[in-house]
């Protein structure tokens, strides 16, 4: 597993908002700051970059980072 979290991205939560928790479900978020991603991000987390305007760059790396930890809590195996 990779330790670098990018400052784009908050601290990743593990809140539920649904009303009935789902048995083996993992939801993790975070809210993201496309002006605060850095150009070296997608190398440092180890997640393959994706082309497009820094918001869509952001929110992807956003959305790989949290299924990677759902991921890992999961199965136990990094990712």
């Amino acid at each position: 597993m990779n330790a670098h979290h990018p400052a784009c991205c908050s601290p990743l939560d593990t809140h539920n908002p649904l009303p009935n928790s789902l048995a083996g479900a993992q939801l993790i978020s975070t809210r993201f700051d496309p002006a605060l991603l850095a150009e070296d991000d997608f190398a440092r987390c180890d997640i393959a970059p994706v082309r497009g305007v820094a918001k869509r760059q952001a929110e992807y790396l956003a959305g790989r980072l949290c299924a990677r930890e759902a991921l890992r809590r999961v199965t136990g195996q990094p990712g």
